[in-house]
């Protein structure tokens, strides 16, 4: 036989240098930081959408209220959530308008919705608006054992203050009643996520609430929710806006009429056919009327609107004035963004540590 023979090649693996395999355990704790951190993200994004649900699809504070109470417990797996006031006329008593609870564990609304205030819980006020975020009241030595606690079957309790923007303050708080309960580190960061976010919608739902018996309060109240009002007379086809819509759109220092024309001019180009709809398309649709856009700002920031509005209809059953509300929902819209990125970047980490890690010592092989 002829011909050239090679070597056979060596494919046994040859130990790395301890300068690869430090590489390679930084590569493996960086993963690790990056899942745990996606996950963290993760689980804040799910906790906030699943309120926004609730916020997005209620339109009164009770029912708000008695939603994201509902959702809290469902999210948390508690036995009772519930808002509770201080009684401005009648200190020796709570009053807890609004809670959620599990039939085993009736709550509040059995007593008529009020509780007294007993001694041991006079100075928890203070020390619950006092504190940053969600107080653990079995970490509390004079709180532990309370009559009113004994009272509701409470054996473990987690409560945070709130300070909406108008009003009094309110106090957030869950029980759990079916067990005794540590809460851990994630659940407090959690639980402080959701009762920031209700403290924010309770307080724009308060405003909307005063807005409806005070006018004069309505360009303070639209600026802090980032809310604009407008309406199109029918008859004449003049088109109003508030003057928070036109600060909105980066129009500040504007209020009143403004041309169709214009208003169109604003609305981001690929969203302004959506946006234009006729008389046959809006009479088929349910009241109110919602749609979200972008608009396209002077200066060339692009904004994510949400508009509801409903209309009047005259004698002959036609269509009339229109009304409207807009909100800025550009916050909510990039939060979204962010969690699908961030979903898929948990995913990429996963894959990423699916090679699995491994150690060898070069001294004993």
């Amino acid at each position: 036989m002829s011909g050239d023979i090679s070597e056979p090649s060596d494919t046994t693996p040859r130990p790395e240098s301890p300068e690869t395999l430090d590489g390679w355990r930084r590569r493996a704790l960086e993963s690790e930081r990056m899942l745990a951190e996606s996950a963290a993200l993760l689980r804040e994004y799910e906790v906030l959408r699943a309120l926004d649900e609730v916020i997005e699809n209620t339109e009164d504070i009770p029912g708000l209220l008695d939603g994201v109470l509902l959702k809290l417990r469902e999210l948390f797996k508690t036995d009772r959530a519930y808002l509770l006031q201080e009684q401005e006329n009648d200190r020796s008593f709570f009053l807890i308008p609004y809670e959620s609870f599990d039939p085993k564990y009736p709550g509040a609304s059995t007593r008529g919705k009020r509780v007294p205030r007993d001694p041991e819980r006079r100075g928890l006020l203070p020390i619950l608006f006092d504190a940053d975020g969600p107080v653990v009241m079995e970490e509390l030595p004079p709180f532990r054992h309370t009559e009113l606690k004994r009272s509701f079957q409470v054996q473990s309790e987690i409560v945070m203050a709130l300070r909406p923007r108008t009003g009094g303050p309110w106090v957030l708080g869950m029980h759990q009643c079916s067990h005794p309960r540590v809460w851990q580190d994630e659940e407090l960061r959690l639980f402080a996520i959701a009762a920031r976010r209700i403290n924010h919608v309770l307080g724009m739902r308060l405003i909307f609430d005063e807005l409806k018996r005070s006018e004069i309060k309505q360009a303070t109240a639209q600026s802090m929710a980032r809310v604009g009002y407008w309406e199109v007379n029918a008859t004449s086809g003049m088109l109003l806006w508030s003057s928070e819509l036109f600060a909105m759109h980066g129009l500040s220092g504007r209020s009143g009429k403004i041309t169709h024309d214009e208003a169109v001019e604003l609305v981001h180009p690929d969203d302004r056919a959506y946006t234009i709809l006729d008389a046959e398309t809006i009479q088929g649709k349910a009241l109110p009327i919602s749609l979200e856009y972008r608009i396209l700002r002077p200066d060339g920031e692009i904004r994510h609107m949400n508009s509801r509005f409903t209309y009047r209809k005259d004698e002959a059953g036609n269509i009339g004035d229109f009304f409207g509300v807009t909100q800025d929902v550009t916050e909510r819209r990039q939060r979204e963004l962010d969690e699908k990125r961030l979903r898929q970047r948990l995913a990429e980490a996963q894959e990423y540590g699916k090679a699995g890690v491994w150690d060898w010592d070069p001294k004993d092989g």
